[in-house]
């Protein structure tokens, strides 16, 4: 089943809800990714290939941060090939995600409900690879960027990251913290609304004009104050 995205869903509307969270930049994403499944003749779409499809994209903080590294797509395709070889299939109308790469789109939503982002974008899509322990994505990356560690690779892809989405929020002039900004606000605006009204005829009907009584001179002196006074003066 083919979503109204161009993604495939796997046949479960749930991956259709999913993907309606997801930017464009970030469907075309993992299209990509699905691309480069039919081109290695496989049956399934890994991270490895989410990570490629980061790369294809071409234009999204994602890319920009692995471009950042050094990574770009010719490397990318070929390591993967190198990774996963080439199979016979490739061939069917729908292409499922491995269980490690649903995870990750499932991890991606979470990683922009943290960072108060409406939307899904690839620099979610990054993040939430690099979080998987052991991952065949976090895998590519270690060979792309010619490391053994996975903390430090993890930390690198973070660095850059963070550079530019730094980078794009001064483009746009949004403030770093502008969801949590939005939130407060509302949060304000409810907690007033919730407050009892205050009828300021019912109030007054039990007061007194203060006003009318000094012009009648009915307002009692100050008695014991005219030395405070004169020192307040």
């Amino acid at each position: 089943m083919t979503s109204v995205t161009g993604v495939q869903t796997c046949a479960l509307p749930i991956w259709a809800m999913m993907f309606e969270r997801f930017t464009e930049k970030t469907l075309k994403a993992v299209m990509m990714a699905q691309a480069e499944s039919r081109r290695l003749g496989k049956d399934h779409v890994g991270t490895r290939m989410l990570i490629v499809g980061i790369v294809a994209e071409g234009t999204d903080v994602g890319f920009r941060a692995l471009a950042q590294l050094g990574i770009l797509l010719p490397e990318a395709r070929i390591a993967l090939e190198e990774a996963i070889g080439r199979g016979q299939g490739g061939k069917a109308m729908e292409i499922p995600f491995t269980a490690s790469a649903k995870k990750v789109l499932e991890d991606a939503i979470e990683c922009a409900q943290i960072q108060d982002c409406p939307s899904v974008c690839t620099s979610h899509l990054l993040r939430a690879i690099i979080q998987q322990e052991n991952g065949t994505g976090e895998e590519l990356l270690r060979k792309l960027l010619g490391s053994e560690s996975a903390d430090t690779v993890r930390e690198r892809v973070v660095r850059a990251i963070e550079k530019e989405e730094g980078a794009e929020r001064l483009a746009s002039g949004t403030p770093a913290d502008v969801g949590s900004q939005e939130r407060k606000q509302a949060d304000g605006l409810h907690q007033a609304a919730s407050l009892p009204e205050v009828k300021l005829t019912e109030t007054l009907k039990y007061g007194e004009d203060l006003t009318l009584l000094a012009m009648d001179g009915k307002l009692e002196p100050m008695v014991g104050r005219d030395r405070k006074s004169t020192r307040l003066n």
